[in-house]
């Protein structure tokens, strides 16, 4: 199987360096894998406005209108994406995937969900390959985990960390969103809320109040002509900097109103009424999955792939908060510095591993956990592992026999890995008397 690894180029001109990460699940699962990024891929979205006979704009976010393409500008666009048996996307427009539709092209979309307060950010999926989408079913997370875990955060929020302003009683809650973003694109036109001042006008005779809550993001530009508009409804009061899940937990507030925002779709989890202004930011077509993802039998059920790879990555509760530097509303409760510490420290052990020339022949020490890792990022050069734990006098690893090596048998040539890097101490002492190159994470 031939696959592209590729954003929403039609309409964007942003990469999603964030996923980088399936990129390294699968290269080990499929041959023929072209991930896309600035430097291989050169679509110009000039040059199909051009073909279009259209003005283009160098704006992040840019809506195509499928009428309008041509022959030339539908060539051109397939031009990038024949020879392909599959595209693995991210985050694709509707327009997109019109477009790919129109050309025969199959397609594995992929986006961030918008449930943010589960253990970690998790994924949805969608195929306009029938036999994906019937397989994607089989891997997809419960409802019923869903709720149980934003009752666990609202009990939390209730004993521990309370919101601490007072809120009127049946009141609803209005999201603020970024001006330009994809989900609120409809017909070349980046929606507001003011396209539905309106209808917020008819809400607010329902309730006592209505809360709006500012994006952290929101430009202060922006939030001011928002307000200024807004004003005008004495029911509106405006908020700054309060946590949404605190908001979400609060009994107060009876409804949660927005455009399109990913926390339209939580509440539905805190039981609060939902008002889609416009539409949610992912169909419900798509499929929500958490950690098998991370595992070589979802690619290769979901793929219809023969490969031999056999992976399960291990993968702990936050580990995609804490590398990709993304939290959303979660961050607040992630106050424990140890677990972050150690997060930093696996990150950073991992990028120091990736470091080491694969050029030169490695003997482990400790096959623990990391000496797994390291076994799978250095593959073929470990030729020896040193572990007081390991019965045989050989491990087997995809199904190769690499031998058990003494301490004694070290050679002063020999490059020793040191995996277990948080007893450093105890293992230097350990090994004070060996001559070899001995590398450890940190000195």
């Amino acid at each position: 199987m031939r696959a592209l690894i590729v954003h929403d180029f039609i309409v964007s001109n942003y990469y999603y360096g964030e996923y980088s990460f399936l990129e390294l699940i699968l290269k080990r699962l499929l041959k023929n894998v072209t991930y896309a990024n600035p430097n291989n891929f050169n679509f110009s979205r000039a040059k199909l406005f051009n073909l279009m006979g259209k003005v283009s704009s160098k704006e992040k976010y840019i809506e195509v209108n499928i009428e309008d393409l041509n022959k030339e500008s539908l060539n051109y666009i397939k031009s990038y994406i024949e020879g392909f048996d599959i595209l693995i996307t991210f985050e694709l427009s509707s327009t997109s995937k019109k477009i790919f539709e129109s050309l025969n092209i199959k397609y594995l979309d992929i986006w961030v969900s918008p449930i943010r307060f589960h253990k970690d950010i998790m994924f949805s999926f969608y195929s306009n390959k029938k036999s994906i989408q019937e397989k994607l079913d089989k891997f997809q997370i419960s409802e019923k985990k869903l709720f149980k875990r934003a009752n666990k955060l609202s009990n939390y929020i209730k004993n521990f960390s309370p919101l601490e302003i007072n809120l009127t009683e049946n009141s609803a809650l209005i999201i603020g969103q970024l001006k330009y973003d994809k989900s609120v694109m409809k017909n070349g036109k980046f929606l507001t809320l003011l396209d539905f001042k309106n209808t917020l006008n008819k809400i607010s005779k329902n309730y006592k109040k209505l809360y709006f809550l500012k994006h952290p993001l929101m430009k202060e530009n922006e939030y001011k002509e928002l307000f200024n508009e807004l004003k005008s409804n004495g029911s509106i009061e405006f908020l700054n900097d309060i946590n949404i899940y605190k908001l979400l937990t609060s009994k107060e507030i009876n409804e949660v109103i927005g455009i399109s925002s990913s926390v339209l779709t939580e509440a539905k989890y805190f039981n609060k009424k939902v008002r889609f202004l416009y539409k949610p930011v992912i169909p419900q077509k798509y499929k929500l999955i958490y950690k098998k993802i991370y595992k070589s039998e979802f690619w290769k059920t979901i793929l219809d792939l023969n490969s031999e790879e056999k992976f399960d990555y291990l993968v702990h509760d936050n580990y995609l908060r804490y590398s990709s530097n993304v939290y959303y509303g979660y961050k607040e409760f992630l106050n424990d510095n140890h677990i972050f510490k150690t997060y930093q420290e696996f990150i950073d052990y991992i990028k120091f591993i990736e470091s080491l020339d694969n050029g030169n022949n490695y003997i482990l020490y400790g096959f623990g956990t990391l000496g797994k890792l390291i076994l799978s990022l250095l593959d073929k050069v470990v030729y020896g592992v040193i572990d007081k734990n390991l019965n045989d006098n050989y491990i087997l690893y995809r199904n190769n026999k690499i031998p058990k090596v003494n301490i004694d048998d070290l050679k002063r040539n020999d490059n020793l890995i040191v995996s277990p890097f948080l007893y450093n101490k105890e293992i230097k002492n350990e090994l004070k008397d060996i001559k070899c190159n001995i590398i450890y994470y940190k000195n």
